[in-house]
């Protein structure tokens, strides 16, 4: 792939930092049209993969995903020798990260975006803005994935990203400048979308979702057919009788009407039915569906048939660790290697996942009290947990859980003028048990 060289200066130079993107940004009014594999269901055409959004279980999963990882507090940190961790608030990857990542949007949308991308097309993509030193000062979204496409450049054989531009042309991204998260890739740089895999479930869902809207707006419910006599009715009479039955018995307002029948004709009862076809259990069977594809527990896209008090407490906990995790991962990833680059002085990126483990009000206390009891937590570390104000720097101190002494100090007892306690196996007058002379 022959890399196209494109002016960072543009005419205005260094005036402004927006000219340093080389990205153009797609129209807002365009819709995304990512190709998924075509028909899978006859009738139903699943061409792109924001049609599967109008499904409620999969606008909840994605929206779900999207926007739990998305109000995470990300933060800069500092590990020090000491194995001291301290956040790095004025530093200006922590601004981009944890409030806006460029001028035009703030951390959460940026964040829930790019991780829609990369559920339904599979990647996301965001261009990395540099100033003239190569510091990264600003993320710009690639609005539409579909417009990426990653390769190796044939004088290099490094990875590049060919960005097509809304105003025509195109224009290449070495890897370092290309904030890219992805999903399952089966050759490690491009995700598959989880709509692509699960096209002809999601396609199922889609036709219920149809049949649904007709059996209620269109249609009076089939109970059964009007069967004539021979040379009860000709072609044009056929055609009146059912130019009648459209106009007089359907639609909501006629739902279920008889139809009445003249002598030559006889009515013969359906074989088949909405609760003979299984309808309802279709539909409850297709969100637990769903619930898999995304690894998402059912009670939280509102399926409450199998949900307890008891259970929901650790399906939350397990999303947490097998539904989230391994998407936030990748962003820290990503962040630390290129925007905090190799030689970054002990910085890294973390994801605040603490807000989701805490439970309810009963169970943090329970743990911060423990966790304070063995001098792991300080007050002040657990009104941040709580994102309260800290009480200054006397609530660093970590006591321990007997005496309750600073972690560190001395654990000798008090010194007493008090005489020894005596031995209880020795008698006043010297002599040993069992009259044993001393």
């Amino acid at each position: 792939m022959a890399q196209q060289v494109a002016n960072r200066g543009g005419f205005f130079g260094a005036a402004s930092r927006v000219w340093n993107r080389i990205t153009s940004p797609q129209p807002i009014d365009s819709g995304w049209a990512v190709p998924i594999g075509g028909a899978r269901i006859p009738g139903v055409r699943l061409s792109h993969w924001q049609q599967a959004l109008q499904v409620p279980a999969v606008w909840r999963a994605v929206n779900l995903i999207s926007s739990s990882i998305a109000m995470l507090p990300w933060n800069v940190n500092k590990l020090d020798a000491d194995g001291k961790i301290t956040a790095q608030e004025a530093n200006p990857i922590h601004w981009m990260l944890h409030d806006a990542p460029n001028d035009e949007m703030g951390a959460f949308v940026f964040r829930q975006t790019i991780i829609a991308h990369s559920i339904g097309q599979g990647n996301g993509y965001a261009e990395i803005e540099r100033n003239k030193r190569g510091t990264p000062i600003a993320l710009w979204l690639i609005d539409d994935p579909d417009r990426v496409t990653p390769g190796r450049s044939k004088e290099t054989g490094r990875i590049m990203y060919e960005v097509r531009q809304a105003g025509g042309g195109a224009v290449y991204l070495d890897a370092r400048d290309m904030f890219h998260v992805h999903g399952l890739a089966t050759d490690g740089h491009v995700g598959i979308g989880i709509m692509e895999v699960a096209a002809r479930s999601l396609a199922v869902n889609i036709a219920l979702d149809k049949v649904s809207e007709k059996y209620f707006t269109q249609g009076m419910r089939t109970p059964g057919f009007l069967k004539m006599k021979s040379g009860a009715a000709g072609l044009e009479s056929f055609k009146e009788i059912m130019k009648i039955i459209r106009e007089e018995f359907t639609g909501l307002n006629n739902f279920e009407l008889p139809i009445p029948i003249d002598k030559d004709s006889e009515f013969v009862p359906a074989g088949s039915n909405l609760n003979d076809a299984q309808f309802i259990d279709l539909r409850k069977f297709g969100v637990l569906d769903i619930a898999r594809w995304f690894g998402v527990p059912p009670h939280l896209l509102y399926d409450l048939d199998k949900a307890t008090f008891s259970n929901i407490e650790s399906q939350d906990r397990t999303f947490l660790k097998y539904g989230l995790l391994p998407r936030i991962k990748p962003f820290e990833e990503e962040a630390n290697r290129k925007l905090l680059s190799n030689r970054h002085g002990g910085l890294y990126s973390k994801m605040d996942v603490s807000a989701f483990e805490q439970g309810d009000s009963a169970a943090f206390i329970t743990f911060a009290k423990g966790m304070s009891d063995v001098g792991a937590y300080s007050p002040n570390d657990i009104l941040r947990k709580l994102g309260e104000s800290t009480i200054g720097p006397e609530g660093d101190t970590r006591t321990k859980q007997q005496q309750y002494q600073p972690i560190g100090g001395d654990t000798k007892p008090p010194a007493s003028n008090d005489p020894p306690p005596a031995d209880p196996k020795t008698k006043p007058n010297g002599a040993y048990p069992n009259g044993a002379a001393h």
